[in-house]
């Protein structure tokens, strides 16, 4: 039984990305009537050592003490990590005996699994439930991109700096291979070019990063050149030289916080959402999207097809057919009427399958059993 959870804020993230889940994923915690306590700063540390949960939960990692050791193994009480950048940039918690991960993709959760690591869940993104269009607002934006540009050649092209000739091969093949399938993860990949070879850290999760970098710079590039008729609003931090970008019908805005991209969601038809990261899973963008009224245009994804339609819920792109993407957009742009059923259709899908509140009570039922043994192998040791 659970009966307390600590819910740790974390100090920063990019866009302001994770306080705001960790805000909503409180008060969705709340909702369940189980004792929580949404801790900040130094709180963090000194609240659970005072008076200790039955577990505490943050996104996107674990807290470290001074000495360098978690602070859930100091407490002897497990901690919920809930990823949502892949699980290779988490290997270094695998080692204690009080962590679970959650993954955001089902091939994420596999690569910790493969590793021996048992104590993960599947839990995808979601959306707060009160997250809705607003009424009587202008769409004033036809196509929104929010996303950080990346200039994947110019990163390549640094390879060479950082790699061995074995090495940048091997890199080179998992990129044509993870480009040319968008039914498998680069994470699988990985494993099967570098089978042979051992990569030790920090190498290993350098080829990861740079591998994950390239691969999402590239699609969401390819996926921008392919809209021809259309202008695209790209927000996001950018390069200062943007100049792989040709297309005179793309209007680059700074970057923007999480909130403030609600905002533009809701001023928006379409929002498109490049996700080769998360072959089998969900990014909050396209639930958030959606919550908001707009369209929503997003990699092929098994894990989406199980709870939503395609051309009829949201459009689901193929790599090998980037082509029909800017004749479907000209399509839906072109009918009021169609464009308003999708969004109202996906909108509705997303609001009843994947809210805060939703994960939350999922998350509970498959903790239960997780911290039972961890608890039973504590007492013993």
């Amino acid at each position: 039984m659970i009966a307390k959870i600590d819910v740790l804020m974390p100090s920063q993230s990019q866009y302001q990305v994770l306080q705001h889940f960790t805000l909503k994923f409180y008060e969705a915690l709340k909702r369940t009537g189980i004792a929580c306590r949404l801790l900040q700063g130094e709180d963090c540390i000194t609240v659970p050592l005072h008076s200790p949960p039955d577990c505490t939960l943050g996104f996107n990692g674990a807290i470290l003490m001074e000495d360098d050791t978690l602070l859930c193994d100091h407490l002897k009480i497990p901690h919920v990590a809930c990823l949502v950048d892949p699980s290779y940039r988490f290997f270094n918690l695998m080692h204690s005996p009080y962590i679970i991960m959650t993954c955001d993709d089902q091939f994420s959760l596999q690569l910790l699994r493969e590793r021996g690591f048992k104590r993960a869940l599947f839990m995808p993104h979601a959306v707060e439930s009160d997250l809705s269009p607003t009424l009587g607002k202008e769409r004033s934006y036809e196509i929104v991109m929010l996303a950080t540009l990346i200039d994947c050649e110019k990163r390549r092209q640094h390879w060479g700096k950082l790699f061995s000739a074995n090495i940048r091969k091997r890199m080179e093949k998992v990129v044509s291979l993870a480009l040319a399938d968008d039914t498998t993860s680069f994470l699988t990949f990985i494993a099967q070019v570098f089978s042979d070879i051992s990569l030790a850290s920090p190498l290993e999760q350098t080829v990861y990063q740079e591998i994950e970098l390239y691969i999402k710079g590239k699609d969401r590039l390819d996926l921008i050149q392919a809209i021809k008729h259309h202008q695209v609003h790209l927000f996001g931090n950018t390069p200062e030289d943007t100049s792989f970008i040709s297309q005179t019908n793309v209007v680059i805005h700074p970057a923007v916080t999480y909130v403030e991209a609600l905002s533009i969601m809701q001023k928006s038809k379409v929002v498109l959402n490049s996700g080769l990261k998360n072959i089998c899973g969900a990014h909050e963008r396209i639930f958030s999207a959606a919550a908001c009224g707009a369209v929503v245009v997003t990699n092929n994804n098994p894990f989406l097809r199980q709870h939503m339609v395609n051309e009829e819920d949201l459009i689901l792109y193929r790599r090998a057919h980037m082509d029909k993407i800017n004749t479907t957009l000209n399509t839906i742009l072109a009918d009021e009427a169609k464009w308003h059923q999708m969004a109202s259709r996906g909108r509705h899908k997303v609001m009843a399958h994947h809210t805060w509140d939703q994960r939350v009570q999922k998350l509970l039922t498959d903790l239960t059993p997780i911290i039972k043994k961890i608890r039973i192998a504590s007492n013993q040791s």
